[in-house]
């Protein structure tokens, strides 16, 4: 190959290049069940993440990963945060929500309630929300409004978690929200809106107004 052509290569990671990603997903999971006991949590996390970044940047599907994957998900556990963050990028719209239902539901179980610290509910919050901004219809209605309720905390990361996971539902699914904290559409003021001026037509403002808005039939 050329030296340009190296170099444009360059900008493709090494995943993008499998020639069968389903099939090299579930044997990666097949290993990291099989071996569960052998391995070490640093070789299994290692196994977890490129599984998981091969199934976000391939749509993949691997269904008992996301099973497999709920007893890591305790706060005491070690590498949390990395179990986490693999756990989001393996999410995508394809990603079927019932599978996914559980996981939130364990998540918002052990990291976000009273018992534990303010750091723990922020990153329970927060992990919840880079979930569901992959694949919204995971969420359950009856939760997400228990989970909005922390916008109340004293706690700044708290509150920019759950307001984080509000202005979310706001944007993708206002209907899953209770009515008080779905956004009010603004009622426009005769006084305030622009002239609407037809094609060949003269706003009765026109001396007065400048700006305009011409709509073509």
């Amino acid at each position: 190959k050329t030296k340009n052509a190296d170099q444009g290569n360059t900008n493709f990671a090494a995943l993008h290049l499998l020639r069968d990603p389903q099939t090299n997903a579930e044997k990666l999971f097949d290993l990291l069940s099989r071996l569960d006991k052998k391995y070490t949590l640093d070789h299994k996390i290692l196994i977890m993440q490129v599984m998981c970044r091969a199934m976000g940047t391939h749509k993949l599907t691997v269904l008992p990963f996301y099973t497999y994957l709920l007893k890591y998900l305790t706060a005491s556990q070690l590498r949390i945060p990395t179990i986490l963050a693999a756990l989001a990028s393996s999410v995508h719209n394809l990603t079927p929500p019932d599978v996914l239902t559980p996981v939130i539901r364990k998540i918002a179980h052990e990291f976000v309630h009273p018992g534990v610290g303010s750091e723990v509910v922020a990153a329970g919050l927060n992990s919840i929300r880079e979930i569901c901004v992959r694949q919204p219809w995971a969420m359950e209605e009856d939760l997400l409004g228990d989970l909005v309720e922390y916008k109340k905390s004293k706690d700044k990361g708290v509150v920019a978690g759950a307001r984080g996971l509000l202005h979310l539902y706001r944007q993708e699914m206002p209907s899953m929200l209770k009515r008080r904290e779905r956004v009010r559409a603004p009622i426009p003021s005769p006084l305030l809106a622009p002239d609407i001026v037809f094609l060949g037509e003269r706003s009765k403002h026109e001396r007065l107004r400048h700006s305009t808005t011409c709509i073509w039939r």
